[in-house]
């Protein structure tokens, strides 16, 4: 029997995962906490926008995160109960960041 320096070892991807350090998310998941940081990074650019920020487009990202919806598959509610987060938790440490920066 040789063991040789080639042969390969066999893991499971949860067992990768563990070894590189980090949880395993489905493919669902990871593109749920995508959206949800996307518009989180998008409000602080609005937010920190040297030039005036537009108006329309804060307001409409801010309507979306007090939607209380959670029958769309991509509304901040559903996206948040998905992954097991507080929507009103999650919009008040967006908010008051906000506040922060203003």
């Amino acid at each position: 029997m040789s063991f040789g320096l080639w042969e390969h070892d066999a893991l499971i991807a949860g067992q990768f995962a563990a070894r590189r350090g980090r949880q395993y998310h489905s493919p669902e998941k990871r593109l749920l906490i995508a959206v949800l940081l996307g518009a989180v990074e998008e409000y602080q650019e609005l937010i920190h926008s040297v030039e005036s920020p537009d108006d329309a487009r804060l307001q409409r990202l801010e309507a979306w995160f007090r939607m209380s919806d959670d029958k769309w598959p991509f509304s901040f509610a559903n996206l948040c109960h998905q992954l097991d987060l507080d929507p009103d938790y999650i919009w008040r440490r967006v908010s008051q960041m906000a506040q922060e920066e203003r």
